[in-house]
C-alpha cells in the first residue's frame, strides 16, 4: 500500500464516519396506535353546573381500528387512519367530523383537535399487605 493509497482510504473512512454521525436520526413513530390511551395535558371545561364549571382531562383511545374521543360530556367515535411513516393520524367520527392529529416522536406527544395528549400508562396494581 502506497502512502497515497493509505491517505486516500483513511480520508474516505473518516469522511464516511463524519457524514454518518452528522445524519439526522430518523423519526421513531409507533408502528400502531392500537390499544393506546391518551390523556390531555391540560384540563378543559367539560360541563357547567349551577355551582360552576367542571374541568377535567380529555381522553382519546385507539382500539380495533376505531377511536373514542371524550372531549366534554359527550363521546365521539369513528374510524381512524394512522401513518407510521409521518406520525399523522386522521379520524372521521360517525357524525362526519374530521379530526387531524400529529404525533411528535421527540416529546411523545400527540396533538389531536388542537390539544396536546400524552400516553396514559395503565395503573399498576397496588401491593396487598
Amino acid at each position: 500500500m502506497t502512502v497515497g493509497t493509505f491517505l486516500l482510504s483513511s480520508f474516505t473512512l473518516l469522511t464516511s464516519f463524519f457524514i454518518a454521525s452528522a445524519a439526522p436520526e430518523a423519526p421513531r413513530y409507533p408502528k400502531t396506535l392500537e390499544d393506546l390511551r391518551f390523556r390531555s395535558v391540560e384540563k378543559f371545561q367539560i360541563s357547567a353546573l349551577p355551582t360552576g364549571p367542571v374541568f377535567s382531562h380529555r381522553t382519546l383511545d385507539f382500539r380495533d381500528g376505531k377511536f373514542t374521543y371524550i372531549p366534554s360530556d359527550g363521546i365521539e367515535t369513528g374510524d381512524y387512519k394512522w401513518n407510521p411513516m409521518t406520525g399523522k393520524v386522521e379520524g372521521t367520527s360517525l357524525s362526519g367530523k374530521i379530526y387531524k392529529g400529529q404525533y411528535d416522536h421527540r416529546t411523545k406527544t400527540l396533538t389531536w383537535d388542537g390539544a396536546k395528549y400524552k400516553v396514559q400508562e395503565p395503573e399498576k396494581p397496588k401491593d396487598k399487605k
